[in-house]
């Protein structure tokens, strides 16, 4: 049924080549990596790699019998992750940790198969007053702020950094959503029912789900350059482990704020976002509390994330950035191995010496607090390569 609905969905994508604008996108990812651990005294990486490469199309299909449009997307996800493996559990022992069993990833490496239909559009002369969509398919997840995530850093959105902490949110996902937008989009909407199993995974056809997942957002846009944004999920899990979770994330973001119109307009070269994430989680299993595999999660507790990023744009083609996150597992751990306290911070440069190629070396210091008291810290180093093309290959 899976692999039914991807071949629509690709299907319905590739159509678009014979009705409308079609453009061919491609991004690729190199990256070298140095790891120290103080700990212990070592290191290890050094070697260059192409971590990931994205490959697709996107456009719009055309318009439906009332003029509204429809646009779809489908994106291959070529990545070293994608190919490897995962651990999926199967149950909760009775030393309160889960079990597991190691599963192979996606077979067929999709990142994203979706259709967007406008369905009903309000405007006011130039001005879009209101707005409504309907999607489905493999699409983006709209949470906190991974579908907006732009890697200006070479690292990933802090939930996915504290995935011992936080159960992060996939980037993609398969479902259907309502979203839209209102007042000239100065306010963005997104309501999503997911799977709640992420695209590694969904396409495999021996993957078994019971699962679901419901995400929300709202976006204020009130002045260009500035973001304030509220997200809410649940997920429940009607596995072996039976366990539902309630998250929250806030936002705020600015990048190149624009004050006044036109020839007076002063925009400030600053990029800042600050988010704070929380998730509750609670278990049906009486019989032990829910953890992960690291033991880093216990029925009834929550766990936060605070992350602030700021950056300076210099000559328009460097931009220079600090990053601070720290993740606080919840309170009733008992696991003396799970991380109470996680504290990264990280320094990078952004190196555009053209629109399609961004260099990007970056340090990293990690510090860790354990419930039992003892400490973990590393230093990370890192230069990241990204280059991308995008042309319209066919009008």
């Amino acid at each position: 049924m899976k692999r039914m609905a991807l071949a629509i969905l690709a299907t319905l994508s590739m159509f678009a080549a014979a009705h409308a604008t079609v453009t061919l996108e491609t991004l690729t990812w190199l990256d070298n990596g140095l790891n120290y651990n103080t700990n212990f005294n070592y290191v290890s990486g050094g070697d260059f790699s192409i971590t990931r490469a994205y490959f697709g199309v996107k456009g719009d299909i055309g318009k439906d019998w009332f003029g509204n449009n429809i646009y779809g997307r489908f994106t291959l996800d070529l990545s070293q992750a994608q190919f490897g493996s995962t651990s999926v559990v199967t149950s909760v022992g009775t030393n309160g940790k889960a079990n597991s069993t190691t599963t192979s990833l996606l077979d067929i490496p999709v990142k994203y198969s979706y259709v967007d239909w406008t369905l009903f559009t309000l405007k006011d002369n130039d001005n879009k007053l209101f707005d409504i969509a309907l999607s489905g398919g493999l699409m983006p997840t709209h949470f906190g702020n991974i579908a907006e995530w732009q890697y200006v850093m070479p690292v990933k959105d802090a939930e996915e950094v504290f995935g011992k902490t936080m159960d992060p949110t996939a980037s993609a996902d398969f479902g259907v959503a309502l979203s839209g937008s209102a007042l000239n989009s100065m306010i963005k909407y997104y309501a999503q029912e997911l799977s709640g199993q992420s695209y590694k995974v969904i396409l495999n056809d021996n993957q078994t789900n019971n699962n679901y997942e419901f995400l929300g957002q709202l976006q204020l846009l009130p002045l260009k350059g500035l973001e304030i944004a509220g997200s809410v999920k649940y997920f429940n899990n009607d596995n072996a482990t039976g366990y539902n979770e309630l998250g929250w994330n806030a936002l705020v973001g600015i990048k190149n704020l624009t004050l006044g119109e036109g020839d007076s307009a002063m925009v400030i070269p600053v990029d800042f976002l600050f988010q704070v994430e929380g998730q509750n989680y609670h278990t049906t299993n009486t019989s032990a509390a829910l953890t992960n595999a690291s033991g880093a999660i216990t029925n009834g507790g929550t766990s936060l994330v605070y992350s602030a990023m700021l950056g300076f744009n210099f000559f328009d083609y460097v931009t220079p950035y600090i990053r601070y996150d720290v993740g606080n597992a919840n309170t009733t751990l008992t696991n003396t191995n799970a991380n109470t306290t996680l504290q990264n911070l990280y320094v990078s440069l952004n190196i555009t010496p053209n629109p399609n190629l961004s260099i990007r070396p970056m340090a990293e210091w990690e510090f860790s607090t354990f419930t039992n008291k003892t400490t973990f810290n590393q230093f990370y180093a890192k230069v990241e390569l990204e280059y991308k093309v995008n042309f319209q290959i066919w009008q």
